[in-house]
């Protein structure tokens, strides 16, 4: 079987409640705001990661998953590796630093002020 290996996108379908936004969890230190984040996004609404994302970093090779047969993952900052037909939640969490529910803070929150 083939295998198609994307990105999640910031655009998404569904706006994430406030709970699933990455900037929702007060600061502390990477081990705990894993567990913290994994609690908050265990619980609420859930649709398919393929009817989640909508940008073209997703949608494209999803297309081509979907043309070849092969089974699409998904590489998401809020999520770790998941397939494109998993049910999560709509949920803000991104690897891009600067933006407000980026998980960059992480490496802040561990080194400290600079």
């Amino acid at each position: 079987m083939a295998l198609v290996i994307t990105t999640c996108t910031g655009s998404k379908t569904k706006a994430a409640a406030e709970r699933h936004r990455f900037s929702a969890l007060e600061r502390a230190p990477v081990t705990e705001l894993g567990v913290a984040w994994r609690a908050r996004i265990a619980s609420g609404e859930r649709i398919p990661a393929r009817s989640l994302y909508a940008g073209r970093a997703f949608k494209i090779p999803a297309r081509i998953g979907a043309a070849w047969g092969a089974r699409v993952l998904v590489v998401s900052a809020g999520l770790g590796l998941i397939d494109a037909e998993a049910l999560v939640p709509p949920y803000d969490c991104t690897a891009l630093s600067g933006e407000v529910d980026s998980v960059s803070v992480w490496i802040g929150v561990e080194k400290g002020p600079r």
